[in-house]
């Protein structure tokens, strides 16, 4: 089985493939128009990013849409879909996000998509790709009809290497491996140099999937580096996760400023929450701030004192991973509100702890993917 990951901006899936190119193969599709808006890709290119510590060629593209009616335009869910020209099995996914589109303006959204294989037995490099989009846009006009854009894309044949992610599963092993690992973490250097954190340098179209589970359920959900808004004078990372949510992290520093839906802002922290990097063992800081509830209108004043403990290796769905281990507490009674393990690999924090309600909240890094 061949499998293929795609990413779409803020979201990303993974698709299940039988790569055999027919029927499609050679054909291009890159300009149209849909209901309302017209559409057209370009810039094609293979562009090497690193996936889960693997350099990977991914076929890069950038579709531009254009509002071509006389209204504005708002769009809230992008369903996408891709295939592998000649068939196989293909993979949807659908994100929910609000954009505004006056009459004549454009959207310029960055694409790619990559074949990696995760079979034991070794893959097969086909050696190029041609990828096919199905792109549906819904959402309203301005005297709030629903609208619906329909495209499909056939993008050029481009060559293109599989991805070997099952590397460290194929090792050598006698008739009775099925009872033993297939896989060995790496030893630990107890000799390495200690390990120091700089704040982390986001691009975007990064993205970080993550697994939670607490006493009232489990899910997964995505964070992706959307783009830099400057707000009051700063600029901001700005990270998109479900149902149009967005967090705002001050660029310079990645202090967490606020989160925000559609309908407003859910939490603002004034100031936000810094951290002061570099990090390392024996590190710590407090922090005093307001936190804003707009849409509940209501303030509280917070305090919170954080300490990194220690360096510690810990394993995830997404690998195993050298942390500095950060634990937060309320700075008035020193009860603990975050236990949080931070990767310098990914970016990003690969393990979180938070008491919730009777019990304790749990997150852990299933994927990553930095350009």
């Amino acid at each position: 089985m061949i499998l293929s990951k795609l990413s779409i901006g803020s979201r990303s899936i993974l698709l299940g493939v039988v790569l055999g190119i027919a029927g499609c193969a050679g054909l291009t599709r890159t300009e149209g128009t849909s209901g309302p808006i017209a559409w057209r890709a370009g810039d094609f290119a293979i562009v090497t990013r690193d996936v889960q510590g693997q350099p990977t060629e991914t076929y890069e593209f950038k579709l531009v849409v254009k509002n071509a009616s006389d209204r504005l335009l708002t769009f809230t869910s992008m369903q996408r879909t891709v295939f592998q020209a000649g068939g196989g099995q293909p993979g949807t996914s659908t994100a929910s996000l609000r954009w505004e589109l006056k009459p004549g303006a454009e959207w310029t959204y960055p694409l790619y998509s990559y074949t990696y294989c995760s079979a034991s037995q070794g893959c097969l490099d086909r050696g190029s790709a041609q990828p096919m989009w199905r792109i549906v846009l819904t959402g309203t006009d301005d005297q709030r009809r629903p609208i619906e854009s329909r495209f499909e894309l056939i993008l050029p044949a481009r060559p293109a290497k599989t991805v070997d992610l099952a590397i460290t599963r194929r090792v050598s092993a006698p008739a009775d491996a099925a009872t033993r690992p297939t896989t060995t973490p790496p030893p630990v250097d107890e000799s390495a140099t200690a390990l120091v954190a700089e704040a982390p340098v986001w691009q975007v179209g990064d993205e970080w999937e993550i697994g939670w589970q607490n006493p009232n359920g489990r899910g997964t959900f995505i964070w992706a580096v959307n783009r830099v808004e400057t707000v009051d004078g700063t600029d901001y990372y700005v990270v998109t996760a479900s149902e149009g949510r967005e967090i705002f992290w001050r660029k310079r520093d990645r202090a967490l400023y606020m989160d925000k839906l559609p309908a407003g802002i859910v939490t603002r922290n004034v100031p936000p929450l810094e951290i002061p990097w570099p990090l390392s063992v024996g590190k710590s800081w407090e922090g005093r701030y307001t936190r804003e509830r707009p849409t509940e209108r209501t303030t509280t004043e917070e305090a919170r004192a954080c300490s990194v403990e220690k360096e510690e290796r810990v394993t995830v769905p997404a690998g195993t991973f050298a942390t500095l281990k950060v634990v937060c507490r309320n700075a008035g009674n020193g009860q603990m509100s975050q236990e949080l393990w931070y990767s310098p690999a990914v970016g990003q924090w690969v393990k979180e702890r938070t008491p919730s309600g009777p019990g304790v909240q749990e997150r852990e890094l299933r994927r990553y993917y930095r350009r």
